[in-house]
């Protein structure tokens, strides 16, 4: 029971999603869960949610926070950060502003649990608005999301549906890596021969030999 509960916990992954509002972080979640069969916690706040993500034919159950709701509420936001695996920064190319708020973000992260091995996925949202673009383009802000920040980047629409699962499936991908201890390599074991069975074979197969001669 006690290990059962154990393996269950282990494959629990926390995401906070953060950014300005209106820069689509509530679209993103909904568009990811829309198929799944989603469940709010106990406590019944409806920005957080659970989901189940599979990946390379395994499963990781998400826990997934939406912090749209609580930008009245300084302190239900620290406590978010604190208890958050894993992060996706989100702004808008139709909104300069959203991006250069990234920084308060990524400080408020900076401060409760430190940005050196925190996995962290700065998304480019609203691409289907390419047309209004505000903020610098695509190359121009990786370069500082990539080798500036050292975070992951990827462009998405979450209208659309666009990238929306590979956001998620990149950073599972890199908290698996960062959190070895809770997420074990689940991978099936290539199958080898004990090296006793070989040179039973061996000798075998040199007896049979000799008697054929």
């Amino acid at each position: 029971m006690d290990d059962r509960r154990q393996k269950t916990n282990s494959e629990k992954l926390r995401v906070v999603v953060m950014g300005s509002p209106g820069v689509g972080k509530s679209q993103m979640i909904s568009t990811l869960i829309s198929k799944q069969n989603v469940s709010g916690l106990p406590h019944n706040i409806k920005d957080y949610y659970q989901h189940t993500f599979d990946d390379k034919g395994g499963s990781i159950n998400l826990e997934i926070l939406d912090t749209e709701g609580d930008q009245c509420y300084p302190g239900l936001r620290r406590l978010t950060i604190a208890t958050g695996d894993a992060f996706i920064l989100m702004y808008a190319i139709n909104d300069r502003e959203s991006f250069h708020e990234l920084n308060y973000y990524r400080g408020m992260i900076e401060e409760r649990n430190g940005l050196g091995k925190t996995p962290i996925m700065v998304v480019a949202n609203k691409v289907d608005m390419k047309l209004v673009r505000e903020v610098p383009d695509r190359n121009t802000t990786e370069d500082i999301v990539t080798k500036d920040w050292e975070h992951m980047f990827m462009s998405a629409s979450a209208l659309d549906d666009v990238s929306v699962n590979e956001v998620f499936r990149e950073l599972v991908r890199q908290s698996k890596a960062v959190y070895k201890e809770r997420f074990p390599c689940t991978e099936p074991r290539r199958m080898t021969t004990p090296k006793s069975l070989l040179k039973h074979l061996r000798d075998k197969y040199k007896l049979r030999k000799q008697n054929s001669m």
